[in-house]
This record gives structure tokens, C-alpha cells and sequence, in this order.
């Protein structure tokens, strides 16, 4: 396992080469979530994208189901941030179910809150509304 505060003083290049040779399931996540908030930080969506459904799985098959809805969530945000709505929704749907899985109600809300939002941008109003009001229940 990695220590996340020597993750961090990685350069990028030592970051990916860490992530591909990683060969435990949990320390592929651990260095995604360095990993994943540099990608934030250059604003690179896209690949935030295509390595959450592969950190989703490997969330699930590790039985880290906090993290799925994390991944989730992040993948939505990474979508909205595109103009990829109609993705985001969903994206944040999956998030706020595994939230319901495991009981939180605070990241329910917030993942219902966002995917509202979502839907708003797609000038979808009713469904928008409908959205909103779940996240309050």
C-alpha cells in the first residue's frame, strides 16, 4: 500500500507509472484518488471519465462501496463539466443509489441535488422538479 502523502509528491509521469503497475485492486484506488484530483486540476474530464466506470468496478469487487458512489459522483461532475448532461444525470442517479446503499442520506441528497441540476441544463423542467423534491425526502 502507498502512503498518500508520498503519492502526492509524485510527478505526474511517477503517478501513472505507479497507477499502471499497480497490481493490488486497492492500491489502484488509492492512487486514483491522487491521480483524480490532478486530472481535476487540469480540467482533463475526458480521462476522469474513462478511469471512473474501471475504479467503479474495481470499488465494487473490493467491497469499497463508498467509493463507487464517490467515483460516481466524480464522473457526474466530469460530465456536466463537458455539457454532457444527459450522461451527468445518470452518472449522479448511479452516485445516489449507492448512497441509498449504504444509507447516507446527506450524499443521497446531494447526488439527487446534482443530477436536478443536470436536468435543468437539458431544459428538462419537470423532471428537474421531480429530481429536486426526492433529494429533500
Amino acid at each position: 500500500m502507498f502512503n498518500p502523502e508520498d503519492l502526492a509528491k509524485l510527478q505526474d509521469k511517477d503517478l501513472w507509472a505507479a497507477f499502471d503497475s499497480a497490481e493490488e485492486d486497492l492500491e489502484k484506488l488509492e492512487i486514483y484518488s491522487v491521480l483524480k484530483d490532478r486530472l481535476w486540476e487540469k480540467e482533463d474530464y475526458n480521462t476522469i471519465i474513462g478511469l471512473s466506470d474501471r475504479m467503479c468496478e474495481i470499488a465494487e469487487n473490493s467491497e469499497e462501496f463508498e467509493l463507487v458512489g464517490v467515483h460516481r459522483y466524480t464522473q457526474g461532475s466530469a460530465h456536466f463539466n463537458i455539457d454532457s448532461f444527459a450522461e451527468a444525470a445518470h452518472a449522479y442517479g448511479l452516485a445516489a443509489k449507492a448512497a441509498a446503499e449504504l444509507g447516507d442520506q446527506g450524499k443521497i441528497a446531494k447526488s439527487l441535488w446534482a443530477k436536478a441540476d443536470s436536468y435543468f441544463s437539458l431544459d428538462q423542467f419537470s423532471e428537474a422538479l421531480e429530481t429536486a423534491l426526492e433529494s429533500a425526502n
